[in-house]
């Protein structure tokens, strides 16, 4: 009989895919660091301005589809107390939709 393996989740490679892709469209200079609880924040960005740090943070929570929803837009969705635990941040936040079909993020600030 043939050894048997764990399977990698479809959502954990598009989670991952969603992360490479975020954290490559950021300027080289730009540091991201994880959360260790996830509590609706999936990165930290800190901003620097030629080599020096500004002390401006942008939180962002990204979300993965294999396919857009065919509109003018893209819908996230989340928890009522995820969004009003986003909105009292004193950072900025930002939420990311990645489109694995199209290798796409689209963003807005929250």
């Amino acid at each position: 009989m043939p050894p048997i393996f764990p399977i990698r989740a479809n959502s954990h490679v598009l989670e991952e895919q969603s992360s490479r892709l975020f954290r490559s469209t950021l300027p080289a200079a730009w540091s991201t660091d994880k959360p260790e609880s996830d509590y609706g924040i999936d990165f930290r960005v800190n901003v620097y301005d030629e080599g020096l740090d500004t002390g401006l943070e942008l939180l962002a929570q990204l979300k993965a589809s294999e396919a857009s929803c065919g509109k003018s837009y893209e819908r996230i969705t989340l928890k009522t107390s995820t969004y009003n635990m986003m909105k009292n941040k004193l950072q900025v936040v930002v939420l990311i939709s990645f489109i694995r079909s199209e290798n796409k993020l689209y963003y807005i600030l929250l």
